[in-house]
């Protein structure tokens, strides 16, 4: 799409972000050459840890998040990517990468809107040459039907997302809306020939009231349970007998398989070397093959 799209690569910014269940030293590296290979390039412009988190499983949460963020510093030393973030962190989750870095990340992507303003997270990034990048400005949609910012939309004849976009940049937000409209993706970058008042911007200020669309609960959640389609696990001592979890999507509950994995197992896939840990496979109308799913595993360890 990009080749095809006739602009050059110089002239576009490309982020992707690493997802928890690929951190660790050699899972971050596999992955990140796996999105350039589907982006069809050789350098990403921003490489970024999703989440501050990690899979339940794993026994060292900092030392799997110090170890990831080291290896985005080797890409970035190699100019693999032309800068390195993270997403999603708070003040406490950035307080201990700063202690350990040797590369500050250049940006902290974060959900940011009218009804979510996190100003002392904003000072503290500020204070420490971090881009704030704000996704959801428009917060999933909900705030251009807000009254207040309805008002100040008809005030400055503008459109409600433009005035949202608009109360990002004037408070120093690198603002990140999304749309599949074509239409909408232009009306959104139609923001830089208007100002809104002071006025304007503390009543959208005041609108402030903690609710956020993206649940860091709900995250942690899926980090454990969520495994993509076609998962594979390779067994200890049984190299050439993989165990198969396919059309996982199109399955309805999840079971657990305990037993010892080898560097697939959850805490393996942390970088922490072989361990006891289980697997979660989502499993419908499979009947018997779960029991005989768990005899394989018994079996072969």
């Amino acid at each position: 799409a990009i080749r095809e799209s006739g602009v050059a690569r110089e002239d576009l910014f490309l982020i992707t972000k690493l997802w928890p269940r690929d951190y660790g030293s050699l899972t971050t590296r596999q992955a990140f050459e796996g999105s350039l290979q589907r982006l069809g390039v050789d350098y990403l412009d921003m490489f970024m840890m999703h989440w501050p988190e990690c899979p339940s499983s794993c026994p060292d949460r900092q030392k799997v998040l110090d170890t990831t963020w080291r290896q985005l510093e080797l890409l970035y030393d190699e100019g693999l990517c032309r800068a390195i973030g993270v997403s999603n962190y708070e003040v406490p989750d950035l307080e201990p990468l700063l202690e350990s870095c040797s590369v500050v990340p250049h940006a902290n992507q974060v959900e940011c809107h009218p009804y979510h303003f996190p100003r002392d997270l904003l000072a503290f990034c500020d204070q420490h040459g971090i881009q704030f990048q704000g996704y959801s400005p428009l917060g999933k949609g909900k705030l251009i039907r807000d009254p207040e910012v309805l008002r100040v939309a008809h005030s400055c004849g503008r459109t409600p997302a433009q005035v949202l976009v608009r109360w990002s940049i004037q408070n120093n937000v690198v603002a990140i809306p999304k749309s599949t409209k074509k239409y909408r993706v232009k009306e959104n970058s139609q923001v830089f020939d208007f100002k809104l008042s002071a006025e304007d911007m503390e009543s959208l200020n005041r609108l402030h009231r903690g609710l956020k669309y993206v649940q860091r609960c709900g995250i942690q959640q899926k980090i454990d349970s969520d495994l993509p389609d076609g998962y594979k696990l390779q067994l200890p001592n049984a190299h050439d007998q993989r165990l198969s979890v396919k059309n996982a999507a199109s399955c309805e509950t999840w079971c657990e398989l305990q037993d010892t994995l080898s560097t697939y197992s959850l805490n393996a896939h942390c970088g922490l070397g072989p361990s006891r840990g289980f697997v979660c496979v989502r499993v419908g109308s499979l009947g018997s093959r779960v029991d005989e799913e768990r005899s394989q595993l018994r079996d072969l360890v």
